[in-house]
């Protein structure tokens, strides 16, 4: 795909915040909005809504660090910057970002569900689609800022190979999915719009835990295996929390785990799904 065609499907109004920056091609929109932020933060200003765009990535990450694979039209490659009043707020940023994204992509599917892997995978099937990155960034005043980064595989690319090849077998594209895909523009601004109805609801905990408990892929009494650091918590999947923190039972009593990968499960097999 063309950029001057990209360009073309974004045109238009009553979609996304009135700031958006679109590029042809950049280290990661991750960087480019943390810039952006930091910028207006120098000068103790609360930054904008904003949301960055790119049709290819040259530095593309994933959580842990990963790579992304951000090939030139394989994929909406966004990062949305919100304001979020106090920890309450943010809490709920994850969670409804992943439900924002699930439920968008899922209106586009023939069966009609994109499943949530914990904490913030897009998986049709067991196959990953996409997945979420939300980072915090200081506070001007009140205000804290939140960036969700994320990125949602279109068409596949030249098959990669070393590392990533293991990733992109686990991997699918909405191309693969539907017979007929929308444009790559017109899958942007249905993922941005499905994004920000959900952060209406920013702050409400229980909406967005019970929100993200009907979409996931888990189920209570399934057997994971979680990467927590450099430990593996294995146990009994008991459920989540109002905070979305996984909860396990394992061998040592129950587990609360904030942040992690799974790793194992019964319902995705070895390696979840993970790219």
């Amino acid at each position: 795909m063309d950029f001057a065609t990209f360009l073309t499907e974004l045109d238009g109004a009553g979609w996304g915040p009135e700031n958006r920056v679109v590029v042809e091609r950049i280290d990661s929109t991750n960087r480019l909005a943390r810039r952006v932020v930091t910028a207006y933060q120098r000068e103790e200003m609360v930054p904008p809504e904003l949301l960055v765009l790119a049709l290819e990535q040259v530095a593309g990450r994933g959580r842990h660090g990963r790579v992304w694979l951000s090939p030139a039209g394989g994929g909406v490659y966004a990062t949305r910057v919100v304001a979020v009043a106090g920890a309450a707020e943010l809490q709920t940023v994850p969670l409804l970002a992943a439900v924002g994204l699930a439920r968008a992509v899922g209106a586009l599917l023939p069966e009609g569900l994109c499943g949530l892997k914990w904490p913030n995978d897009l998986m049709v099937g067991k196959r990953k689609l996409g997945g979420v990155l939300v980072e915090s960034i200081g506070r001007t005043g009140d205000a804290s800022v939140a960036m969700i980064g994320f990125g949602v595989n279109y068409r596949p690319a030249a098959r990669p190979t070393g590392n990533d090849a293991a990733a992109f077998a686990r991997a699918t594209w909405l191309a693969n999915e539907l017979t007929g895909p929308p444009s790559l523009g017109e899958l942007a601004r249905v993922l941005v719009e499905g994004l920000d109805a959900e952060l209406r609801h920013l702050g409400d905990a229980s909406y967005a835990a019970e929100s993200f408990r009907a979409l996931s892929v888990h189920r209570p009494g399934e057997t994971i295996r979680c990467r927590v650091a450099s430990e593996v918590v294995a146990g009994e999947l008991v459920g989540f929390d109002e905070r979305g923190f996984l909860r396990l039972s394992t061998d040592a009593g129950e587990a609360l785990i904030s942040a992690g990968e799974i790793v194992e499960s019964d319902r995705l097999g070895e390696g979840g799904g993970g790219r």
